[in-house]
């Protein structure tokens, strides 16, 4: 999946590790293409970030 031309890192059927997202975008440029992807963040620390789609 790719996201703000970034591509993710599926973890499972439902995640996406999107670390590369909290390294170099900004926290509401990330919220607002979730919002418009269906995706939620389920963690977000450290530079970690793990998205799942929402079903």
């Amino acid at each position: 999946m790719e996201l703000l031309g970034y591509q993710l890192i599926k973890i499972d059927a439902t995640h996406y590790d999107a670390s590369v997202l909290a390294r170099y975008e900004e926290l509401g440029d990330i919220l607002s293409a979730c919002a418009e992807n269906g995706l939620d963040i389920v963690f977000y620390n450290d530079g970690q970030l793990i998205l799942q789609v929402i079903e």
